[in-house]
């Protein structure tokens, strides 16, 4: 039984991070039916308002990104999950991350570069 709600977990981590993935090519490539893209949809502020806020989401990605995958996280990690799931939350938690970053995304009025 338990094997099997791991199963779940892990395909339903997976469906979700694909959903999420596929967000985020529509996101970066600014395609139209999306509500919320790198260039549309938030709320439009001065590029100094929308610069820090955008680089803090990136960086919050990248530090969950990068703290999960040390050797040291995950052997304290599974102390406290089981392992047959840790990949699987790894993923959910990346997703998330993906998330909130396109959901407090400042589009920024003009081309940076």
């Amino acid at each position: 039984m338990v094997r099997a709600s791991y199963l779940v977990f892990g395909t339903l981590a997976y469906l979700i991070f694909f959903a999420t993935f596929l967000y985020l090519v529509a996101f970066v490539i600014d395609l139209p039916l999306a509500p919320l893209t790198v260039d549309h949809g938030g709320p439009v502020v001065a590029v100094w308002q929308a610069m820090p806020i955008d680089l803090c989401l990136i960086a919050l990605f990248g530090l969950q990104h990068s703290v999960m995958a040390r050797p040291r996280f995950k052997a304290a990690w599974t102390r406290i999950i089981p392992e047959p799931i840790e990949r699987s939350i790894y993923v959910l938690l990346a997703s998330i991350m993906l998330m909130i970053l396109f959901r407090f995304w400042y589009p920024i009025p003009v081309m940076i570069w």
